[in-house]
C-alpha cells in the first residue's frame, strides 16, 4: 500500500464528520469528540506530506500491517459515523462517484491499469444498477396488479376520505343537535377499516342495525378510529374531542397491539441491526421505493427466521407482562377513558376485544393462542377499570376453522369479523336506547 492509498483512506473518512454535520442539526458531545478526532488525523497526515522525506517515511509506514489494519478501521468508523451520528445523506450519494474514482487512483500503479480497473468498475456498477432496476420494476409491476393501498388516501382500493377533525367519518354538527342520541367509537386500524369500505366497517353496520330498529330517533355512531395508534392516544383523542362530539355512549374497541406504543412487530433486539434499516431505507431516496419494502421485509422475516429477533407475538407479549411499562400505561389509559365518561355523567363505557387471525380457536397455533389470552387479559383489565363488557369469544370459537384476513395481503379483520362485532356491540346499546325511549 503507498501513500497515496493512505492518503486517500484518510481523506474519504475524514470528509464523514462533514457529511454528519449537514444531515443533523443537534449537537452531542459524542459528535464534537469525534468530530475533533477526524480533524486531528487530518492534521497529523498533512504535516506528514509536506515534504518528500516525510512522505517516504509515511510510504514505508503504509506497507506494514499495522497500517493496513489501521486505514481499514478509520474506513469503518468513517462510514459508520455517516449512519450512526448524523445519519444517511444524499451527500454522501453525490460524492460516491468521485470517491470511487480516487479509491481506484489510490490503488493503480499507472494510468493503464487506472484504466482497466475504471473499464470494471463501471461494468460492475452497471451491472447492479441494472439488476436493481429490473428488481424495482418487477416489484412495481407485481403490486400493480394489487388493490391500491397506501392506508391514508385509498385502502385496497376503497377510497379514503376524512372529515375536519382528520378521522374516516363523514362530517357532524357541532353542538349535537337535540334529539340526538350519538355513539363515539374509539380505536385503531381495526376500528378506522382496514381494506373495508365504510360500509362495511362495524361502526356503519351497528349505526343502520340501530336505525332499523329506531326509526324514530336520529342515531349516529361516529367513528374515531385511527390506524397505528395505542390506547394512550385513544384516550388522548377522547380528551380533545369529547366536549365536541358531546357522545351519549363512549366505545372500545380493541386490538391486540393496542398497548404496544410502537409498531406491532417491534422488538428491542431490532436496535442491534439499526444500521441495516437505515441502510435499506436510503433506496427510497434513490425512489427504489419497492425495493425498500421488499428488503425490509425479507430482512426482517430473515432475522426473525434464524432467530436473532424474536416472531412479533412473542415480542409482543413481553408487553402484556403485568409489569411492563407499556401494559402499566395502557390500564392508565383506560382509566382515564372511564374518568371522562363519569365526569359526563354517563353509562358505562363499553370495552370490545376484536378478536381476528386465521385458524381455529377450539385448536389454536402459538399466534391463535397468544390472541385469545391478549384479548381476555385486555377484557379483564377494562372490567377492573370499570368498563361494560361485550364479549365476543363464543361467537368466534364456533366458526371453527376460519380465514378471517380482509385479503391476501392484509391481515386486517374481515368484513365477516366486522359483521360479528356490530351484531354484539349493537344489544348493549339497543338496550340503552329502549331505556332512554322509556324513560
Amino acid at each position: 500500500m503507498s501513500h497515496r492509498t493512505a492518503i486517500t483512506i484518510w481523506f474519504c473518512c475524514g470528509i464523514a464528520p462533514f457529511l454528519s454535520w449537514s444531515s443533523s442539526v443537534s449537537s452531542t458531545p459524542a459528535r464534537w469528540l469525534v468530530t475533533l478526532a477526524w480533524l486531528a488525523g487530518w492534521v497529523c497526515l498533512w504535516q506528514a506530506t509536506r515534504d518528500p522525506t516525510r512522505q517516504q517515511l509515511l510510504g514505508c509506514f503504509a506497507s506494514t500491517h499495522i497500517a493496513r489494519l489501521a486505514a481499514a478501521l478509520w474506513l469503518l468508523i468513517g462510514l459508520a459515523g455517516l449512519f450512526w451520528i448524523g445519519g444517511s445523506s444524499g451527500l454522501f450519494f453525490a460524492l460516491m462517484p468521485p470517491l470511487g474514482l480516487l479509491a481506484l487512483w489510490a490503488s493503480s500503479s499507472d494510468g493503464i491499469q487506472l484504466r482497466k480497473r475504471t473499464a470494471g468498475a463501471l461494468c460492475t456498477i452497471a451491472a447492479l444498477a441494472f439488476s436493481i432496476v429490473g428488481l424495482e420494476m418487477t416489484l412495481r409491476w407485481i403490486h400493480a396488479r394489487r388493490p391500491a393501498n397506501d392506508y391514508r388516501t385509498i385502502t385496497w382500493g376503497h377510497p379514503v376520505t376524512t372529515n375536519r377533525f382528520g378521522f374516516r367519518e363523514r362530517e357532524f354538527k357541532v353542538p349535537k343537535p337535540s334529539g340526538t342520541y350519538r355513539v363515539m367509537v374509539l380505536g385503531d386500524s381495526f376500528t378506522w377499516g382496514s381494506g373495508l369500505s365504510l360500509e362495511e366497517r362495524y361502526t356503519e353496520r351497528i349505526q343502520r342495525h340501530l336505525r332499523e330498529r329506531f326509526p324514530e330517533r336520529n342515531i349516529e355512531v361516529l367513528n374515531f378510529g385511527q390506524p397505528s395508534t395505542p390506547t394512550t392516544e385513544h384516550a388522548r383523542n377522547l380528551t380533545q374531542f369529547v366536549d365536541r362530539v358531546t357522545p351519549d355512549r363512549i366505545v372500545v374497541g380493541f386490538c391486540v397491539n393496542d398497548p404496544q406504543p410502537r409498531a406491532q412487530n417491534y422488538a428491542v433486539e431490532l436496535d442491534n441491526y439499526r444500521w441495516l434499516f437505515l441502510g435499506i431505507e436510503t433506496l427510497g431516496r434513490c425512489r427504489l421505493v419497492a425495493t425498500r419494502q421488499f428488503l425490509k421485509t425479507r430482512c426482517d422475516q430473515l432475522l426473525r427466521n434464524i432467530g436473532v429477533i424474536p416472531q412479533w407475538w412473542i415480542a409482543l407479549d413481553r408487553v402484556y407482562q403485568p409489569d411492563s411499562t407499556e401494559w402499566q400505561a395502557f390500564c392508565a389509559a383506560l382509566k382515564s377513558i372511564k374518568a371522562h365518561n363519569a365526569r359526563r355523567g354517563l353509562p358505562p363505557p363499553l370495552f370490545a376485544a376484536l378478536w381476528y387471525g386465521r385458524g381455529n380457536f377450539n385448536q389454536p397455533d402459538t399466534r391463535l393462542r397468544l390472541i385469545a389470552k391478549w384479548c381476555r387479559q385486555a377484557t379483564r383489565a377494562a372490567q377492573t377499570a370499570g368498563f361494560e363488557i361485550v364479549d365476543m369469544e363464543p361467537a368466534f370459537l364456533r366458526q371453527g376453522d376460519r380465514n378471517r384476513w380482509v385479503n391476501a395481503w392484509d391481515g386486517h379483520p374481515s368484513a365477516e369479523c366486522n359483521r360479528i362485532y356490530a351484531e354484539h356491540l349493537s344489544r348493549p346499546l339497543a338496550a340503552a336506547l329502549r331505556n332512554t325511549a322509556s324513560d
